[in-house]
């Protein structure tokens, strides 16, 4: 029979550790424990338990134990036999251990724009035991090959393959495609969707799927006397309290019994006749009609089926919308809505979205500005983190399905100005400088063709039709050649603007190929001083004098001073040139003569040292006079 507890000393665990820790002899240290699994069934696959555990996320906060996932990999890794054999008890006894249901809550503010006054306002975190996370996994992963082909088609959160982009294209072909007059959304967000799951239901719902008794028993564990507790700073335990619905946030299965919730509804909605999609618990129906009172009925048969009495969910007046409709009960009627981080208006139309794009990034630059000095702050690689990590990835988030927006300048136009706003605070560079020099400088192509490209890359890989505006076309190459090729395509689209436009031309005398400065952008830092010089832009008596900051532009030397005059012609410089080995052909055009500075370091380390001794000595120069 199997032990079921853990107790000191107990015939389990001198089972468990002693063939393992027995003696310290040589043939003991070099013997391997095998474990006769033909009188214990059922158990966990090997391969089952590897990827549960090799799917624990390293660098995540540990759970009351405090044992991090690291170590954890470190003991499936040395005793493996032990570790499945712990994993296989708990589906055999149907017990899931109840320290492992317990959750050390952490509360983290919504958003920015939340009343920090109302509790609503807070979602609280659950840091959950690793071991715990193992055996949800293993419970998840049954729970979904079991679910497979019996998912509904509509939901589109927390599904392997499936992105929000998949949602808004599939949303957008239902209303092109649809026969009906009028069309609208309504867009439905559940109160509290992961805390107000019953449990009961939710037990009823997995009785139905086809579970093993083993792991239904489990299922049935994992959702009894589950409990949170909060600490304060000092790691005191302040507050406890047990649980008796929902599901923590944080945890490996809750994304998927929440799926599981929904799913009875999603089902309903259809069999009803109403188009429904939805994203975890962002659902959104499509009411048609030939005329306004049909549409209010098709819309008054969608909220009617969303009521789940049975799963205990509840929707929120508030956050119940209907796009281009109208409704009478406790729904708002809006011309453009969020959802899943896009905004969407009449007619499917995104521009309100590029609108928005440019006060969003510039919201993520706030806290960050601290760091991002003209003189000081973070590396330059650093920064290059932060521009596609943070900054792009942000403005292009989705950019998929609202790709086709930018088929007008203006909002190409916009999107950019955008970029630039990102680009200023992270270059050290002046602000006046034009945004293509910045782009060169950051070795960041320009959002909007970027966009273009995650779009055509996006049609690509999903095996759709592609159009005059994606950046190549379907020749029955694979989608690996197709999508190398659609790089390499924004590559030439960037340096042909860069070629053309009439902004920066000092820039482009030292970067004239995009593709160089992609590269250079990687190695080399570009300091202040060193922008003054490759952008023309900074503090030259000429430029001074020509934005009204100075009186006279002529440098000390009596010729007018600018970039070009202080690098390479005035004579009170010459013998820093020289003290720096700093040597430049006169002869050549420009482009040919300073285009070298970034192709040898150094000739760019030579002149990082010969702008520090010239501004050194125009700073002695201005105390002298």
């Amino acid at each position: 029979m199997c032990p079921t507890t853990f107790a000191c000393n107990s015939t389990f665990t001198v089972y468990l550790l002693y063939p393992a820790y027995g003696t310290d002899t040589a043939d003991a240290m070099g013997a391997t424990v095998c474990f006769s699994h033909a009188d214990y069934d059922p158990e966990w696959l090997w391969s089952e338990v590897n990827r549960a555990v090799m799917s624990l996320k390293s660098g995540k906060a540990p759970g009351p134990d405090g044992f991090p996932s690291v170590l954890i990999k470190e003991i499936w890794k040395t005793l493996p036999h032990y570790f499945k054999e712990l994993m296989d008890c708990s589906l055999r006894t149907r017990v899931f251990p109840s320290r492992w249901k317990m959750a050390r809550i952490v509360v983290l503010l919504k958003g920015g724009n939340k009343d920090p006054s109302k509790a609503r306002s807070y979602r609280p975190i659950s840091l959950l035991n690793s071991m715990a996370k193992v055996l949800e996994c293993l419970l998840e992963r049954r729970l979904n090959i079991r679910m497979d082909n019996e998912w509904c088609d509509a939901q589109y959160g927390f599904r392997q393959g499936r992105s929000t982009e998949d949602l808004l294209c599939r949303l957008r072909n239902m209303v092109d495609h649809s026969s009906a007059k009028l069309v609208s959304g309504v867009l439905v967000d559940f109160k509290g969707a992961f805390d107000f799951l019953s449990w009961h239901s939710i037990l009823d719902r997995l009785d139905l799927v086809g579970l093993s008794s083993e792991e239904m028993g489990l299922w049935s564990s994992y959702f009894a006397d589950r409990s949170v507790f909060l600490m304060n700073r000092r790691g005191d335990q302040i507050t406890r309290r047990g649980l008796e619905r929902g599901c923590p946030q944080g945890s490996i299965g809750g994304p998927t019994v929440w799926n599981l919730a929904l799913d009875e509804l999603l089902w309903q909605l259809k069999q009803a006749g109403v188009l429904v999609v939805a994203y975890a618990d962002d659902t959104t129906c499509l009411a048609e009609g030939e005329s306004r009172d049909q549409l209010e009925a098709s819309v008054e048969r969608a909220f009617t089926q969303i009521i789940l009495p049975r799963g205990k969910l509840d929707t929120s007046g508030r956050r119940v919308k209907v796009v281009r409709g109208n409704y009478t009960r406790k729904v708002s009627y809006v011309s453009e809505a969020r959802l899943l981080g896009c905004i969407i208006g009449v007619r499917f139309n995104y521009a309100c979205h590029v609108n928005a794009l440019r006060e969003k990034v510039i919201s993520r630059l706030v806290g960050l500005k601290r760091a991002l000095k003209k003189e000081w702050g973070v590396k330059g690689c650093i920064c290059n983190t932060w521009i596609k990590g943070i900054f792009e990835a942000t403005a292009l988030y989705g950019s998929g399905a609202w790709g086709d927006a930018l088929r007008y300048s203006t909002l190409c136009d916009e999107i950019v100005r955008g970029q630039r706003a990102v680009l200023s605070a992270c270059l050290r560079v002046c602000r006046m400088v034009p945004t293509e020099a910045m782009q060169v400088l950051a070795g960041s192509p320009p959002w909007d063709l970027e966009c273009l490209r995650r779009r055509t890359v996006y049609k690509i890989k999903k095996g759709m039709d592609l159009d005059d505006w994606d950046f190549v076309s379907r020749d029955g190459s694979s989608n690996d050649v197709l999508v190398n090729r659609c790089n390499q395509e924004l590559l030439v689209r960037w340096q042909d603007r860069w070629d053309n436009s009439q902004k920066g031309r000092v820039t482009y005398g030292f970067l004239p190929n995009v593709s160089r400065a992609l590269k250079v952008r990687e190695s080399i830092d570009i300091d202040w001083l060193e922008g003054y010089i490759v952008t023309g832009h900074g503090a030259f008596r000429g430029y001074l004098k020509k934005h009204r900051k100075q009186i006279s532009p002529n440098c000390s030397c009596g010729a007018v001073e600018d970039w070009e005059h202080v690098l390479v012609k005035c004579n009170i410089y010459e013998d820093l040139r020289e003290a720096c080995g700093l040597r430049f052909n006169l002869s050549l055009s420009g482009s040919e003569r300073y285009c070298a500075l970034f192709n040898d370091e150094g000739k760019y380390e030579a002149l990082r040292a010969f702008l520090l001794l010239v501004f050194e000595h125009r700073k002695e120069l201005d105390l002298a006079t």
